[in-house]
């Protein structure tokens, strides 16, 4: 029985995102968010359409958005799960390092992280992860190795609750990380590859994304 649901956003996607739902179908249950993507990658979702759940935005609402549009038909849609893994569709998340969250996701209750090494990122990722890291772990007096990370885990218990946070675009990722910091749940942190391709281009507005990042910290 497919346990561990897999959310991924996708706005504008390339062949990465084909290649992460072929390598992941029959395990898990896919839920993937057309992010208002522009008409050119249409022919991208219809190779997908067979393979996972598409779920649609007529106009770009932003990350956070589409995360909770998926979240909330996860909790209408799919019963007795043990929770979802949030991935990138960009080919930042290695296929094993999705499936090692899903697997450490089954195994506990806690929220997964899926760590990057910093040091590996480059210079302009680097200086932003490491100021982002330094503020939430002095704010909350943890030692959480990356704050920014876009593959998670998170127990079914706790969907609701993540769903209803605020934000739309990149920093709802940032809120969700403060509210379970807050909450004190417990967390579980997980290795995972550093990977930035040339190809591989960010959806980060490094300005205003970064101001709405700042923000709400």
């Amino acid at each position: 029985m497919e346990k561990i649901v897999i959310i991924i956003p996708a706005y504008n996607p390339d062949r990465q995102l084909v290649n992460i739902i072929e390598s992941l179908m029959g395990r898990y249950q896919i839920i993937v968010i057309n992010d208002g993507s522009k008409s050119e990658c249409n022919a991208i979702f219809d190779i997908i359409k067979d393979k996972a759940e598409i779920l649609c935005h007529e106009k770009n609402e932003g990350k956070g958005k589409a995360i909770k549009t998926a979240l909330h038909y996860y909790r209408n849609n799919c019963k007795n799960k043990a929770g979802v893994v949030l991935a990138d569709a960009d080919g930042q998340h290695s296929v094993e390092d999705i499936e090692r969250v899903a697997k450490k996701l089954e195994e506990t209750s806690e929220i997964i992280l899926g760590v990057r090494n910093i040091s590996k990122m480059p210079l302009k990722s680097k200086i932003g992860n490491c100021f982002m890291k330094l503020m939430i772990n002095s704010k909350y007096k943890v030692n959480i190795g990356d704050t920014q990370t876009g593959l998670r885990g998170i127990p079914d218990k706790y969907v609701d609750e993540i769903a209803g946070l605020n934000g739309d675009r990149f920093e709802y990722e940032t809120n969700m990380l403060k509210y379970v910091l807050k909450k004190q749940y417990s967390i579980s942190q997980v290795e995972i590859e550093t990977i930035y391709l040339n190809k591989i281009k960010s959806n980060f507005k490094i300005f205003k994304d970064s101001a709405n990042v700042l923000k709400n910290i």
